[in-house]
């Protein structure tokens, strides 16, 4: 039995979904760990209770109400305001080694896309200008605003790729928690099963305001600067 076309795109979608969440999209993230690392060598996180309360109060005070809120507004904002929403994303970031992990796994989105050799035919008005603007750019991108050009092309609507996102860095955080305390492999399985319900009703962050407040990510981070001995960039 042939496929229905809409079952056929959906699919299409449901791949385009995974690729962009999967751990092995080659932008550097599991190098990063967002004051994490630091965290744990101050002894701030030193289990799985821990792990969990720092993530999921991560997530709470930053994450959803910043960097998803800049995603989401990159999905539905014309790309005239692209732009503006990358300057604004980037003074949000707390220190220098934030600033220049958002514009590493930026530039490093900009480089996937342009080596997949995306097919333009049937691209939207949308798709175009947002993929011109991300080429033109001299800067390079914040990583949520690429993201949201990433998903554009792909053909992905806004829920599916504030999904992507916040899985990616959901994952990412449970993996850290792995290595760095370290977890064994079940027990962060755990933490990240524990920490989806909780997070992921949050996933709709339309009508929240762009503003965080985090101010132990950004102590952890600034120290993990000068951190001597270390296995993350962040």
């Amino acid at each position: 039995m042939s496929m229905h076309e809409s079952e056929l795109t959906s699919l299409k979608s449901m791949a385009a979904l995974l690729q962009l969440g999967s751990s092995l999209l080659p932008i550097g993230s599991f190098s990063y760990s967002q004051g994490f690392e630091r965290a744990v060598h101050d002894g701030w996180i030193s289990d799985q209770a821990s792990a969990s309360a720092w993530i999921q109060s991560h997530w709470d005070a930053w994450f959803a109400p910043v960097e998803l809120q800049a995603l989401s507004q990159a999905m539905m904002q014309p790309t005239v305001h692209l732009p503006t929403l990358h300057t604004q994303f980037i003074a949000t970031r707390d220190s220098r080694e934030a600033i220049e992990e958002c514009l590493q796994m930026g530039a490093a989105l900009r480089r996937w896309l342009v080596s997949l050799h995306v097919d333009d035919k049937g691209w939207d008005t949308k798709q175009i200008e947002s993929y011109q603007w991300l080429l033109s750019l001299s800067d390079r991108p914040a990583a949520p605003i690429a993201f949201a050009v990433c998903a554009r092309i792909m053909g992905l609507g806004r829920l599916e790729a504030l999904m992507a996102w916040a899985w990616s860095w959901l994952e990412n955080q449970s993996q850290c928690a792995i290595k760095i305390i370290p977890l064994g492999q079940s027990a962060g399985q755990q933490l990240l099963h524990r920490l989806l319900p909780q997070t992921l009703h949050r996933i709709d962050c339309e009508l929240l305001a762009c503003a965080g407040f985090a101010p132990l990510a950004a102590i952890a981070s600034m120290r993990h600067e000068r951190q001597y001995s270390r296995l993350y960039r962040s």
